[in-house]
């Protein structure tokens, strides 16, 4: 496989999971709406936000150069 083939599958999994990631995002948006008006117990929403930002962190790491990815 050469270096080509190898980027165009990175590229079509880093689209594939950052649409996955974006559902996660949103989701966790859409959430943290609603149940600021439902709630007041903090954990919920702590974990609510831990999830959000491990989410936001992995897209970012996808998101990377091939080559920063790949310790060039």
């Amino acid at each position: 496989m050469d270096r080509t083939e190898v980027c165009e599958e990175r590229c079509a999994l880093a689209l594939f999971l950052n649409n996955k990631i974006d559902v996660i995002l949103g989701t966790c948006d859409l959430l943290s709406r609603m149940l600021s008006e439902q709630t007041t117990d903090p954990q919920v929403m702590d974990r609510l936000l831990t999830i959000r930002s491990a989410a936001s962190a992995m897209g970012d790491q996808i998101n990377q150069p091939l080559s920063r990815s790949q310790g060039a």
